[in-house]
């Protein structure tokens, strides 16, 4: 026979196009717009390929499926079928129909459909014999059709009720106790037993009438040995058993005139295992022992597909909750859907808030308390910095030693992403700073260091192809962690820069933004303003207005009126080191003038 193709379509434009494609290539196509004229022409012509699609007429493209495979001839042809509709069930029909191919109209053309189609004829060596079968008249394919019919309209609500079972299903045991219940209303199955590995472990499942239960012991019995057997494994032991009893089927009804001689234990096979069905069922044709072997291979790809989507959920939900602790779940997400080495190493440039924190004299702490009590301190030391920068919309990026460097804008970004900084912030001093503080932070009352800076950054996943994190590089996370060492060199709990106090302008926060120098840091030519963040109530308005005073004539070089306001406001606030800081300044400058002063300080160390 010719390598012909015939397709079964209503449309006569889908046709002649996809004709004018093929044709070119000398081979014939054939068109059938009904579903009679097409199993017509299928006896006729026994083409390689078939092309049908979903809707037709009264027959579905489904049930031409099936009417093909199910053919002794006709089944070796390669059917493909194609829907306008993206449906699930209609996915689950062409599966069950013994389809070799489903397409979906938007995503291959026509023209990619009569490549593939092409490939399949030049490459295939297929050939299909008519062995002298006679071409069938109409009337005697409606009769062929009837008869086909009668048997597929029970399939078809047994389909209903399977695609209804798999596409409800919420867990395994749901899925397996639904199966059950449909067993018993179809089949008048009296008791359902299945037995499986997974995980390790052993699953049993049984559901019965309450009549039948009494025989609840003989039938787990008897599927293990069975399991056993199969399996060729040794005893199990019964505490390596999971087993579930569902409630009672509510018809408790038994039938006497059983066929006799039907098997009741039936094996799949899964994952290199074998898997036991026992069905305890009661019928009164051969028939409805064929329509229960229908439903559970059904069944079986089913429980496949389940198994395989709970395992991949289960190992989905592990790697979320051991990465969780290391990773955002948005970068989780980015790299579960990222394909290759070169999607994972990609960056962009971002504008957010960094936020560098250090333990005042930790080396002191360490030293003089034991390695229990330090490492406990630490863990809650980093477990109230975590909670209130993830409260706050933040990310910690990683944990150095003693110090936290997190972010605020990435990967999750807002549109106040420094006011959420400094809130975390505020909220970390406000706990260290109450005498009632949690009795978690076992040693000697301890300062931090925080140091905020918002800017661009570059963002994505660096290091190498088999080793990197999601972090950032560049001045501005420099810049947060310079200011960050230099809360010590201050006396000052939280620093930030001149563009994070132009930004928090605009929030409400209750706290006060202290100016504590203009300084050009190592690696940076522009000056830096600095501001520490205070508690209300930390400095009397008195010492704030003369300190500011201060401030200004230092920076305009007026080192003895710098001086003395900032006399008058250590007077005021004795203790405060940057006051002190200020006082010695003016007092070298008056001697020894800097050349080419522009209000900055440079600072040389890190």
């Amino acid at each position: 026979m010719g390598k012909s193709i015939l397709i079964i379509d209503k449309s006569e434009s889908f046709a002649a196009e996809f004709t004018a494609i093929v044709g070119k290539k000398k081979y014939i196509v054939h068109h059938a717009s009904s579903s009679i004229d097409g199993i017509h022409l299928l006896f006729k012509e026994i083409p390689l390929i078939v092309i049908v699609d979903t809707v037709i007429d009264s027959m579905s493209g489904f049930d031409i499926v099936k009417y093909i495979k199910r053919d002794e001839i006709l089944k070796q042809i390669l059917v493909i079928q194609y829907s306008s509709v993206v449906s699930g069930k209609h996915v689950f029909y062409a599966q069950n129909s013994g389809v070799d191919c489903f397409f979906n109209k938007k995503d291959v053309g026509i023209e990619e459909l009569a490549a593939k189609c092409l490939d399949t004829l030049n490459s295939s060596t297929v050939t299909i014999e008519k062995k002298d079968r006679p071409v069938l008249t109409q009337d005697e394919i409606l009769f062929k059709i009837d008869a086909f019919y009668c048997d597929l309209m029970l399939k078809d609500i047994l389909n209903d009720s399977l695609y209804e079972l798999c596409s409800s299903v919420e867990s395994i045991d749901h899925l397996i106790e639904n199966f059950f219940t449909m067993l018993n209303t179809f089949f008048l199955v009296t008791t359902a037993s299945i037995l499986f590995t997974t995980k390790g472990k052993y699953t049993y499942y049984e559901k019965s009438t309450a009549l039948s239960s009494t025989n609840s012991d003989t039938v787990f019995n008897d599927i293990k040995t069975h399991l056993i057997k199969k399996n060729r494994i040794s005893q199990i032991e019964n505490s390596s058993f999971y087993k579930r009893k569902f409630s009672h089927f509510t018809d408790n009804t038994y039938i006497s005139n059983e066929i006799a001689d039907k098997e009741n234990y039936f094996t799949l096979f899964h994952n290199k295992s074998y898997i036991i069905l026992y069905v305890r069922h009661f019928f009164q044709t051969d028939d409805e022992y064929n329509y229960l072997l229908y439903v559970i291979s059904i069944f079986d790809k089913i429980l496949l597909q389940a198994c395989n989507y709970h395992d991949e959920i289960h190992t989905i939900q592990t790697i979320r909750y051991s990465f969780s602790k290391f990773l955002p779940e948005k970068i989780i997400d980015d790299l579960m859907r990222k394909k290759s080495d070169a999607d994972l190493m990609i960056g962009e440039k971002r504008n957010i808030t960094v936020l560098f924190s250090h333990i005042k004299d930790f080396s002191h702490l360490e030293q003089n308390n034991t390695a229990e009590d330090t490492v406990n301190f630490l863990n809650s030391h980093f477990s109230l910095f975590s909670d209130c920068i993830k409260d706050n919309g933040g990310t910690i990026n990683k944990y150095i030693n003693d110090a936290v460097f997190a972010m605020f804008g990435a990967p999750e970004s807002y549109d106040n992403n420094v006011e959420r900084c400094l809130q975390a912030s505020i909220a970390i001093l406000t706990i260290l700073r109450n005498p009632n503080k949690p009795g978690i932070f076992v040693l000697e009352d301890y300062k931090i260091g925080i140091g905020i800076h918002n800017g661009d950054v570059i963002i994505g996943n660096i290091g190498s192809h088999d080793s990197f994190d999601y972090t950032g590089i560049g001045d501005t996370i420099n810049l947060a962690a310079r200011l960050e060492s230099l809360n010590k060199y201050y006396n000052t709990d939280i620093l930030i820069s001149e563009d994070v106090k132009l930004l928090a302008a605009q929030y409400k926060l209750p706290v006060v933004y202290r100016e504590i120098d203009t300084i050009k840091v190592k690696g940076r030519t522009a000056p830096t303003t600095v501001y520490s963040v205070e508690l209300p109530d930390t400095f009397s308005e008195e010492f704030l207005r003369v300190y500011l005073k201060g401030v200004k004539m230092f920076r305009l070089g007026n080192w003895i009126l710098a001086h003395a306001f900032f006399s008058n406001a250590l007077s005021l606030l004795p203790e405060d080191t940057v006051t002190q800081l200020y006082i010695e300044r003016c007092a070298l400058f008056m001697n020894t003038p800097p050349e080419n002063w522009d209000g900055a300080i440079k600072l040389e160390f890190k």
